[in-house]
């Protein structure tokens, strides 16, 4: 599907999953190499950067997450291809940010009073950004899931929240993969930005490199509260093992006298006591009193 918008004097080709004839098109009407227009059929596994005399093409990957859960994430991929007066996006899945973008744009409601001249490189500057926004409220997600998570684990829910504790740090290393490789990329689109917009198109990236700065320190604080609150969990479901090991091992001991003064008593042979008048509630008697003397040792030397 290809959707045409504009904006001033920008035209906004977006593609959602590309055909060979949509590529064959946009190619001619743009001049695209036959290399890049080959690439923009299939999802391209790393990210990378490439300059034209008329354009740049960028591949950049996306984390997004599920809000219902959050325990499975994945990575969207976008195409760029910037020129003066175009920008061609290529996507093979819904992103929501682009397809609020598109609204805006169809109206008109994007206004950036810094921006005297708008051509390609403005429009590329106001999707980057969008699609970062997008992230920084995917990890307001994580933050309120890791709220959650910690509220669980002092309401003495640790082993539920064990497995919600994993799929937050899956989450979380998948987004620093992806926001890992823009560290990368962002300097590259400047340089090759440069050589077709001038030394302005540098400043816009900086700005964005700022808040992809900000985005990798927001991942990296997530992490770190999701690595102390696994520690906190493992030590209190450590803490309610050991517990419940004690009473086993007390219960053990205190039923050891009795087992085996009913082995005693068992015997076939001639014993003390038994045939006596009582002997049954004498020997309940003598078992009563050597599990309240093991009781009363462990008490008095605290290990109860």
């Amino acid at each position: 599907m290809v959707n045409r918008l504009q904006y001033d004097n920008i035209t906004w080709i977006d593609v959602l999953g590309p055909t060979e004839q949509d590529v064959a098109i946009l190619a001619k009407e743009f001049g695209i190499d036959p290399v890049v227009a080959h690439d923009l059929l299939t999802p391209t596994p790393k990210s990378k950067v490439e300059v034209s005399e008329n354009y740049f093409y960028t591949v950049l990957h996306f984390p997004v997450s599920k809000h219902t859960h959050l325990e499975d994430s994945t990575v969207q991929e976008v195409d760029f291809i910037v020129g003066k007066n175009f920008v061609i996006t290529v996507r093979y899945e819904m992103i929501d940010a682009l397809e609020r973008l598109a609204k805006e744009v169809e109206v008109k409601a994007i206004v950036n009073k810094d921006m005297d001249r708008k051509n390609g490189n403005f429009l590329f500057f106001i999707m980057l950004k969008e699609l970062y926004e997008s992230i920084e409220n995917e990890l307001a997600y994580v933050n309120d899931w890791m709220l959650v998570i910690e509220k669980g684990i002092f309401m003495g829910k640790e082993r539920e929240m064990t497995i919600s504790l994993s799929h937050a740090l899956r989450v979380l290393l998948d987004f620093k993969k992806a926001m890992r490789q823009h560290g990368h990329i962002l300097p590259a689109i400047s340089l090759s930005g440069k050589k077709i917009f001038g030394e302005d198109f540098g400043f816009q990236i900086e700005a964005l490199e700022t808040e992809h700065a900000y985005i990798l320190e927001t991942i990296n604080n997530h992490n770190e509260s999701a690595v102390e609150l696994r520690e906190t969990n493992n030590s209190l479901l450590s803490t309610k093992q050991n517990e419940v090991m004690k009473t086993l091992t007390i219960m053990s001991f205190i039923m050891l006298p009795l087992s085996l003064i009913a082995g005693i008593f068992s015997m076939n042979t001639t014993l003390p006591i038994v045939g006596t008048k009582g002997d049954f509630l004498i020997v309940i008697g003598i078992m009563l009193a050597s599990a309240l003397a093991v009781f009363s040792l462990f008490k008095k030397n605290k290990w109860i």
